[in-house]
């Protein structure tokens, strides 16, 4: 039954949990449970590889300006004071989103 586990999960690109792999044995004959599945796949070294939900975190559809890139990644400089860098992190405080 080992083998089997392994060849359902290769076959579904390891995206099988326990109950689709438990539906997947009792057609193909053997009557086991979720946790005697489990138990199996464990034993197998199967895992479940989980798909990354992709979010959209650009809007390029707007009107504002786009401001040309005047570093071009070259962030070393001669004199102090005439590059700044910073990130874009978003801080919650009672007032809202900074």
């Amino acid at each position: 039954m080992i083998e089997w586990i392994q060849d359902i999960a290769e076959s579904s690109e390891h995206t099988n949990g326990y109950r689709r792999m438990k539906k997947t044995l009792n057609i193909l004959g053997y009557r086991i449970g979720r946790n005697k599945t489990k138990r199996l796949m464990k034993e197998a070294g199967v895992k479940v590889k989980h798909k990354k939900k992709y979010k959209v975190t650009t809007n390029s559809n707007h009107k504002r300006p786009v401001f040309d890139n005047l570093l071009e990644r070259e962030f070393t400089v001669e004199k102090p004071d005439q590059v700044y860098a910073s990130d874009i992190t978003y801080i919650w405080t009672q007032e809202g989103w900074l």
